[in-house]
């Protein structure tokens, strides 16, 4: 038993495990309402099932072998700040929660506040730039109504026009007074690189929101922005990853770069910047990016849980296994 122990103390030397969980219930959900970056509370459902999600998160860390929570990071919104303190406090967790504004829901600007059925009718132009499919997807409804075909049966009958309608999304639309989906995903995939990095051979809870949790998958699993990842990502569901974090040599600062400031004029003079230099060090900057992401190996231990109709559209398939699923509503909250 103390192998084993030793054996998973030295697994998790160059890794980051996050349990992520999206917050609890609120009217806005219940109204299939965008919320965005809408305050919105939890109401009385939602606070239930984060007390639920804190039970299990505490039997989870009852389990042999497990390793304790080192920090709880928080969206600063009043649903995801209110679920993290009952999970916090159910799950009997000591640590302060620590709010970060990267991991905030997605700006949705002027569609915030609307009901998700009433988005195309209220903003049509915006609508149609940002998402041509909607077009589409009533052409393959057309279809498949005079043929008598159910709409779940679409993406095996017309796998083509599907595909087409389903990789068209714009990731750097912005509505008005909003942000890209792009943007997001920047600042979501910023958030994960550091915190993993900051807390390597620990165990860190994240309680956020449904368009962060998608973020995390599409980062996990490197789908293309344009593509959905039709992650789960129920409300209060447990959702965990392994961050292994890849050992690299220290990169050697390029001679022609200053790389710090000295109080002797004759070295300022030297080390001002010339064109070359800025160059290089732009380049510098941007292959340093692209090493830290390069950096990390991902894993998915668990990924929540399915929907019923989730279930029924992929088969049978085990409840906990990350799948593509064609068809379901994607919401914002």
């Amino acid at each position: 038993m103390e192998q084993q122990s030793q054996m998973h103390a030295a697994d998790m030397q160059n890794c980051c495990e996050v349990v992520a969980v999206r917050h609890g219930l609120t009217d806005y959900n219940a109204q299939r309402r965008l919320q965005g970056q809408l305050d919105v509370p939890l109401n009385d459902t939602g606070r239930e099932q984060c007390r639920e999600c804190g039970h299990r998160l505490k039997s989870m860390l009852g389990e042999k072998k497990s390793i304790p929570i080192a920090a709880i990071y928080a969206s600063p919104l009043k649903r995801t700040k209110e679920s993290a303190e009952i999970i916090r406090q159910t799950a009997g967790l000591k640590q302060e929660i620590i709010l970060d504004g990267r991991i905030q829901e997605w700006n949705a600007g002027v569609l915030q506040g609307h009901l998700l059925d009433d988005l195309p009718k209220l903003f049509p132009k915006e609508w149609n730039a940002w998402n041509r499919r909607t077009r589409d997807l009533f052409s393959l409804k057309a279809r498949a109504s005079r043929s008598g075909h159910l709409l779940d049966d679409l993406p095996k009958l017309f796998p083509k026009e599907w595909n087409a309608w389903n990789r068209s999304r714009d990731p750097r639309f912005v509505f008005p007074q909003g942000e890209s989906f792009q943007e997001r995903f920047d600042r979501v995939k910023e958030f994960f690189l550091e915190v993993t990095r900051r807390h390597l051979g620990q165990r860190i809870l994240v309680v956020t929101h449904g368009g962060v949790l998608d973020d995390l998958f599409r980062l996990v699993r490197n789908i293309p922005m344009h593509v959905k990842t039709n992650a789960p990502k129920l409300n209060a569901e447990i959702h965990t990853v392994k961050a292994h974090i890849n050992k690299v040599p220290p990169t050697v600062p390029s001679p022609s770069v200053s790389t710090g400031s000295s109080s002797s004029s004759s070295t300022s003079a030297a080390a001002s910047p010339t064109p070359h230099a800025n160059i290089t060090a732009a380049a510098a900057a941007a292959s340093a990016a692209a090493t830290a992401a390069a950096e990390v190996t991902w894993e998915i231990v668990s990924w929540g849980k399915l929907t019923k109709s989730d279930s029924l559209l992929s088969g049978q398939v085990d409840t906990h296994t990350p799948i593509d699923i064609s068809v379901r509503n994607i919401e914002y909250a």
